[in-house]
């Protein structure tokens, strides 16, 4: 678990999914409910976002793009932002580890950012890596479509009277 502060208003604390003595202590440490870790851990987790008014605990579930960034293989994975009193807490296996490292540099560089800005410029860069998948399956798709005019126009039947 890799905490990081935020001039003693608020911290930031990643927990690495694939390590479940992380998840474990970081679920006592912060009280989490079993429910909200559940969200966290289990890969296949739809993105959605709640509030417990009882316990003032948000909750965020998002998607990130896989590493490797091929949009022909273009698999998700999900992150999970938990707010709760002073603590921003995030959720991802080692495969987010580069996206993590941004979010490092960002939370390091002068900021005066609450943990819910904080929040929304990470959701900022993890939409950012989307942008070239959709622009890969773009030109893909337009290159399917050429295609299938191509093919389309030599099968029409020429001009019989």
């Amino acid at each position: 678990m890799e905490a990081h502060h935020a001039e003693a208003r608020w911290t930031w604390h990643h927990i690495n999914l694939d390590d479940t003595a992380a998840v474990q202590a970081a679920t006592q440490q912060y009280a989490l409910s079993t429910e909200q870790t559940g969200y966290a851990i289990d890969r296949h987790e739809r993105a959605h976002v709640e509030y417990d008014s009882l316990a003032e605990t948000f909750l965020l579930v998002f998607n990130i793009p896989d590493a490797d960034g091929d949009a022909a293989q273009a698999e998700t994975h999900q992150m999970t932002f938990v707010i709760k009193d002073r603590d921003l807490l995030t959720f991802g296996h080692a495969d987010a580890a580069s996206l993590i490292e941004e979010f490092t540099k960002r939370f390091d560089a002068p900021h005066t950012l609450t943990a819910y800005q904080f929040l929304l410029e990470s959701l900022y860069l993890i939409t950012q890596r989307f942008m070239p998948l959709m622009e890969k399956a773009d030109t893909e798709r337009h290159q399917i479509a050429q295609t299938l005019r191509e093919k389309n126009h030599s099968q029409a039947p020429t001009g019989t009277v």
